[in-house]
């Protein structure tokens, strides 16, 4: 572990990746409570956030495949901008559809970055210690799950909104910056 304590780049890596997470979190912790308190029932948001799976399922194959052929780099922050639009254009949706229209957004983010974050890590690693930094890599979105649900939450209770939202955008922009600041 000296060894992965000590690689800075892997380290920085795994930051931005609990960050994109705790945001990514919100999809499934404060988002259901923010349609619910919009009007929306919770069949309603069900069906809205089926999007997301319905996405995954019908793209995930098709565009990593059409982005095998671009730079790693630029498709992770592409999707990075993709998940901050997306979570914060939410503040000012207003309809089932605008809602829809947010979750899309964010879904293509995690389409394009979903398949390619296991294999930076692997590039990252020294071949005999690959499965020590996957462990870490999947401690980072672990941490996300303990960290974002709760603070999402906090945020939206405490601040509104209006604070939680474009939060979350500016978070992902941040993250964004340490990405090109990574590669």
């Amino acid at each position: 572990m000296r060894h992965v304590a000590g690689d800075g780049t892997f380290l920085l890596f795994c930051f931005c990746n609990l960050l994109t997470s705790i945001v990514f979190m919100q999809g499934f912790a404060t988002l259901p409570l923010y349609v619910t308190e919009r009007g929306f029932t919770k069949l309603e948001f069900g069906t809205m956030i089926c999007v997301n799976g319905a996405m995954i399922v019908l793209l995930q194959l098709p565009l990593t495949h059409l982005l095998n052929r671009c730079n790693r780099a630029l498709v992770l922050l592409a999707g990075e901008l993709f998940l901050a639009v997306g979570f914060g254009l939410t503040v000012y949706a207003d309809s089932a559809m605008f809602f829809v229209g947010t979750i899309v957004l964010w879904t293509m983010g995690e389409i394009f970055q979903a398949p390619y974050k296991p294999t930076i890590v692997s590039e990252l690693a020294p071949p005999a210690m690959r499965a020590r930094y996957m462990g870490v890599f999947n401690l980072s979105h672990a941490l996300s799950l303990m960290i974002g649900a709760p603070l999402g939450g906090e945020v939206l209770a405490r601040f509104g909104p209006q604070v939680l939202w474009p939060g979350c955008f500016g978070l992902l922009v941040i993250t964004m910056a340490l990405y090109v600041v990574l590669f």
